[in-house]
């Protein structure tokens, strides 16, 4: 009764503003009549109001529709309210079939012994036991899977320790293995250096020493030559002062001393010979027996050396005479010395290839052994060119012109000393 009612509600509900609009459609239909009654409208009028009243028909239709529309609606809805009833029906059925379940349970229960409840609680407690323990198992078995993942972690972490201390003692190690190999070579370098130092010394001292040996033999200008080209060109000198000296009755002295004394004191003097030209610049150019030949102005040229080469004569006089008293006090025999110069051109340099000297040629050489061999015992016997150069400075006394073995006759001096203040 109260579904019908409900379905009597909605279809006056839905069908209400239908016959409202229906009942505004009429009167504004019956208003426009009485418009066209009276009013004289025009034929257009007519025709607007004959399609306004076709549009009416129109909706009047949409309307009809509609509510065909809302019929069919409100019986589905009725067709689900007899659903709804019918789900009622069947909920109310199964209410009563859970009531009279509950009241067979309640009176099961209530005929079940005290001893059944007993083992029913007991059964329950042990249920619950077992399930505790069980849940126990598990938490214990997930602390103890914890427990190993942290052990793991750690594992990882001793072994990742225990790699990097690995790495680190491995390049500790190498870098000892580094460092001791940079101290060896740099050791090996040093030991290298201090040798080549050593060595470098060594070679240096060779070099001196060769030096030495090599200046000894050549003069410094030649010896330069020599090393810089591997040769020395002779050269021509247009004014070289030649000097020769030789030791008188030699050949006697030889017979009365032993040989090794003899060569000693021969020694003694042409050191002593050296000297002297050394301090006087003077070049000396070889020994040949008991004969010292020394030249002026070469191989460098220089007009003051006639004047020097002079001088170291007359102080190779006063030398041998000092040895000379010197030998008579100890009651020795001794040498007295002929000193001969002249000056003139000459070609200097040296030749071949092997054992190197530096040596004179030319015509003034010959003259000026020639004036050696015509000086005496402790003097010095200058030619008369040499006197032009140096009459200056030496006091000379003139010997008169002299036969020289094929060179004619030749004016000849004495050089007495050295004029005071020169």
């Amino acid at each position: 009764m109260k579904r019908r009612l409900w379905i009597l509600l909605l279809v006056v509900t839905l069908t209400h503003p239908l016959a409202a609009q229906k009942s505004k459609t009429d009167s504004a239909t019956t208003k426009k009549k009485g418009w066209r009654l009276f009013g004289n409208k025009k034929n257009k009028e007519l025709e607007a109001v004959s399609k306004e009243k076709d549009k009416v028909s129109a909706e009047k239709k949409k309307v009809e529709s509609e509510k065909q529309f809302l019929e069919w609606k409100n019986q589905n809805l009725s067709s689900q309210i007899d659903a709804l009833d019918a789900q009622k029906k069947a909920l109310d059925v199964q209410q009563h079939f859970l009531d009279s379940q509950l009241v067979v349970r309640n009176h099961s229960l209530k005929l079940m012994t005290e001893a059944q409840m007993k083992i029913q609680l007991t059964l329950l407690r042990q249920k619950q036991l077992l399930d505790s323990i069980s849940f126990t198992k598990v938490i214990d078995s997930l602390k103890i899977s914890d427990q190993q993942k942290i052990l793991t972690q750690k594992e990882d972490q001793l072994r990742r320790q225990e790699a990097e201390v690995e790495l680190q003692q491995s390049q500790r190690n190498l870098l000892i293995v580094v460092v001791l190999g940079v101290l060896v070579v740099a050791l090996g370098i040093y030991r290298s250096l201090l040798n080549v130092k050593k060595y470098s010394k060594i070679i240096e001292e060779e070099k001196n020493k060769s030096e030495y040996l090599l200046l000894n033999i050549l003069p410094k200008e030649v010896a330069d030559e020599l090393k810089k080209s591997g040769a020395a060109e002779a050269k021509h000198y247009e004014e070289v002062s030649v000097l020769f000296s030789d030791f008188v009755g030699f050949t006697f002295l030889a017979e009365k001393l032993p040989p090794q004394e003899l060569v000693a004191e021969l020694d003694y003097c042409f050191k002593r010979f050296d000297r002297i030209m050394g301090n006087n610049k003077i070049e000396k150019i070889k020994t040949i027996g008991d004969a010292y030949m020394a030249a002026g102005g070469v191989p460098v040229p220089d007009s003051d050396a006639h004047v020097r080469i002079v001088r170291a004569a007359l102080e190779l006089q006063e030398f041998i005479e000092a040895r000379k008293q010197q030998r008579l006090h100890e009651n020795l025999p001794f040498f007295e010395a002929r000193v001969g110069i002249h000056t003139g051109e000459v070609v200097a340099g040296i030749v071949g290839e092997k054992k190197f000297a530096f040596d004179l040629w030319g015509d003034t050489v010959n003259i000026a052994s020639r004036m050696e061999s015509a000086s005496l015992p402790g003097k010095v016997n200058i030619s008369e060119d040499t006197y032009e150069l140096v009459k200056a400075h030496f006091i000379c006394s003139d010997r008169g012109k002299k036969d020289i073995k094929n060179r004619g006759e030749k004016g000849m001096y004495f050089v007495e000393r050295e004029v005071l203040g020169d």
